[in-house]
């Protein structure tokens, strides 16, 4: 269950891999078997898939080994702008590279292989981002309606595998205010306890 008394926040955020390294290079299947054997300490980039954004991460060598590309890994999330320790997230393991020059390494870190428990877990948090994509478009056509929020395009939703931060993806052709939008969503939200990313995606496609 959610924590019912983790403080809600806001966070304003564009639609882009957050620790994106500046140069990096792949690295075949082959030569990541090769790395973690010989070099299992070695921190290497992971890309990880989410459902609608995808990021870099840390990852050491030593668990490349047993995760193959398309394996569910469990990353350390984050509760707002701010690192914490039980705050974790769930994606796919989509490439791994390691860095050309002086690219420094993600600070958030892949941990582990999902477990059987976190992955039925990720797919409770999906079809609860599906019920707020739902709650956040009926807001928008009610309590929003009159706010230039109420006209953006919201593309999806989506919670962290902990259910401590829920991230609404939205294209606009107008600026959005984010701080009162997202204080709207976290309020009439019927689930209390988490934290509102707004992921603006640019203006609305032609």
């Amino acid at each position: 269950p959610l924590a019912a008394h983790v403080p809600s926040g806001v966070s304003s955020q564009h639609d882009s891999p957050q620790g994106a390294p500046a140069a990096v290079a792949d690295i075949p299947a082959s030569a990541t078997a090769r790395i973690s054997e010989r070099h299992p300490d070695v921190d290497l980039f992971a890309c990880v898939q989410f459902r609608f954004r995808t990021e870099f991460f840390a990852i050491p060598a030593s668990l490349v080994g047993t995760c193959p590309l398309n394996t569910l890994v469990v990353v350390q999330g984050d509760r707002g702008n701010r690192a914490a320790a039980d705050a974790v997230d769930a994606g796919r393991l989509v490439a791994v590279t390691t860095p050309h020059g002086h690219a420094p390494l993600p600070t958030q870190r892949v941990l582990r292989k999902a477990t059987d428990a976190e992955v039925t877990r990720r797919g409770q948090m999906d079809e609860r981002a599906e019920h707020a994509l739902g709650f956040v478009r009926n807001l928008q056509r009610t309590t929003l309606q009159h706010w230039d929020f109420g006209r953006a395009d919201v593309r999806a939703c989506e919670f962290q595998l902990d259910g401590l931060k829920l991230f609404v993806h939205f294209y606009s052709d107008k600026r959005i205010t984010f701080k009162p939008v997202a204080a709207a969503i976290r309020d009439f939200h019927p689930i209390q306890g988490f934290y509102v990313c707004m992921k603006y995606m640019g203006p609305r496609p032609r």
